[in-house]
């Protein structure tokens, strides 16, 4: 799929490709991240694309959610990925390929206000609009159904399961599941009955328990089912 963006960016004379996912929508604690992900085409014939997604799938490069935690921890090692949000982080792999990438998290107060779907779409904007410059033409994927609203004139395009389809949406995916689980063990250890650690801010029976007998945390989402009945 990839390659056909590709040809397809050449074809307009796109200087970029670009992927963008988002994790945590449906946890009961904690932040939705989003995370886009983009490789400069500009210098690349149709050879050296298809080596940049050969070498993504030897590294195991998809869907966050299918596969282990060590390792996605593994290709953001090797890659070199570097987890700080709200900065434009910069990646030359394999010596040719200038990639960027970009976090940006909406946090539990803001989803409770505007919901959890206008969150996510929020989040993916901010990622997008501070990422790409105005004046740089290009193409981006979004995985899901819908697109979030901008004035750019980038091309758009979603794409459902779009993260185990592209290499690209799957980067995101990577980056942004590995930011926000280990966010979720930061806050885990000022609320160890809650094992966020181990849920992510998920609603396991654990975590419900906890909630029932602890109460609600600063963190969780206070408009979801299974907090709001404790508020």
């Amino acid at each position: 799929m990839d390659l056909n963006f590709y040809r397809d960016a050449k074809k307009t004379n796109d200087k970029f490709l670009a992927g963008i996912d988002e994790v945590g929508r449906g946890p009961l604690a904690g932040p939705v991240v989003a995370c886009i992900f983009k490789i400069n085409i500009q210098k690349l014939n149709e050879f050296e694309f298809k080596e940049f997604c050969k070498l993504l799938k030897e590294f195991g490069v998809c869907d966050s959610k299918k596969i282990s935690e060590t390792r996605r921890n593994e290709i953001a090692t090797s890659l070199r990925i570097k987890l700080k949000k709200n900065q434009k982080m910069k990646l030359k792999l394999w010596g040719i390929y200038e990639c960027e990438y970009y976090i940006s998290e909406i946090q539990h107060d803001e989803i409770d206000k505007i919901n959890i779907l206008n969150a996510t779409m929020m989040a993916m904007k901010s990622s997008y609009e501070r990422l790409i410059p105005l004046n740089e033409n290009g193409r981006v994927y979004i995985d899901g159904n819908r697109v979030f609203q901008t004035e750019r004139n980038d091309y758009f395009e979603p794409i459902v399961k779009g993260d185990s389809k592209s290499l690209l949406i799957g980067m995101a995916s990577i980056i942004a599941k590995i930011y926000r689980d280990r966010l979720m063990m930061e806050w885990s250890e000022k609320y160890p009955y809650y094992l966020w650690d181990k849920n992510a801010g998920y609603g396991t029976a654990a975590h419900l328990k906890a909630i029932a007998e602890h109460g609600v945390s600063e963190i969780h989402r206070k408009s979801f089912k299974g907090v709001k009945e404790y508020c």
